[in-house]
């Protein structure tokens, strides 16, 4: 039987306040406060003492992960083999890690989205192509282009072959191949942007033609 804990931990005010707001006494007091828990999961229990801003963010990691908070301490444990003197310290650094790695792949989702929305707003067709040349995201108006209706653009499955040099200032010539169905040749000015992980290219198609896959 688990044991539930009801307890809340403390919480921010505001989730995108400056990090100098924390620096005030009763909050880092407040969120430093050890706090001792016992839990347990499929018949093992455990005792665990953490301050409260790491039962907060283990609260967080466990509903991204897609566990309860009890399972996902007993799995960190287990795949540490953390015994009982060093269970917190192996806890504090998968949270740690947890945040490092969140802050990450925000940073990551933000910079596509912003690229994405660059893309959405040019009135020109236009594509973001990736570095292993599959296609990204495409605008409306490419989209048209290659027979979609702007609520399947999502499902637009194609890759760009560039067969010209990657300029700014010269167009390059863009096999387009959609569904490895059809292809469309494309004239377009190419930029490179610097997105998640790798670069994209942002392309801007000023003329095309249909050609045979």
């Amino acid at each position: 039987m688990a044991i539930v804990d009801t307890t809340e931990a403390p919480r921010l005010t505001n989730e995108r306040e400056a990090p100098e707001s924390l620096l005030d006494s009763e909050r880092i007091s407040v969120l430093a406060a050890p706090e001792f828990k016992a839990l347990s999961h499929n018949g093992l229990r455990k005792g665990v003492r953490l301050e409260a801003i790491y039962w907060r963010v283990l609260e967080e990691a466990a509903a991204d992960i897609g566990l309860s908070r009890n399972a996902l301490v007993f799995k960190v444990l287990m795949l540490a083999s953390a015994d009982q003197s060093n269970a917190t310290s192996v806890l504090r650094t998968f949270l740690i890690a947890y945040v490092l790695l969140k802050r990450k792949t925000d940073g990551r989702e933000g910079a596509f989205k912003a690229m994405m929305g660059l893309v959405q707003a040019l009135p020109q067709p236009a594509l973001l192509i990736e570095r292993d040349t599959s296609v990204a995201h495409c605008n409306e108006s490419l989209a048209h282009l290659c027979g979609y209706k702007v609520d399947n653009t999502r499902h637009l499955i194609a890759t760009a072959h560039i067969s010209a040099a990657q300029s700014s200032d010269v167009l390059s010539l863009i096999d387009l191949v959609i569904e490895d169905k059809f292809s469309i040749r494309m004239h377009a000015r190419l930029a490179v942007l610097s997105g998640p992980g790798e670069p994209y290219a942002l392309g801007v198609v000023h003329g095309t033609e249909k050609t045979s896959a």
